[in-house]
């Protein structure tokens, strides 16, 4: 991982990588959170069971670790929001994207 230089705040995952939220400050999570690759550190308003703080505290680092980026599941290749323009098939996309409504 990265940190910005320009805002401490800031870090990047290595390439390949997403940040995952293992603990809120409190205790580890009971179901870690994938947040992406980029990530802004805050304050934390809330406890494990959603019960708001009475001061914010300050996000860390050390909350999270990096893992390799997981795989979509819930997206296939070739879904109707997204189809690979070739040659043959240029001119039916151009025409759906035109008259999204007739093409439903």
């Amino acid at each position: 991982m990265t940190q910005d230089i320009n805002n401490p705040k800031h870090y990047i995952a290595d390439e390949g990588m997403v940040f995952q939220r293992i603990s809120n400050g409190f205790a580890e999570l009971e179901k870690p959170m994938t947040v992406g690759s980029q990530l802004y550190l805050g304050k934390i308003l809330i406890d494990a069971n959603g019960n708001a703080l009475d001061e914010p505290i300050d996000d860390s680092i050390e909350f999270y670790t990096e893992i390799i980026r997981p795989e979509r599941k819930d997206r296939k290749p070739e879904t109707p929001e997204y189809i690979e323009p070739t040659e043959e098939n240029s001119e039916n996309i151009q025409e759906i994207a035109e008259n999204p409504e007739e093409n439903a």
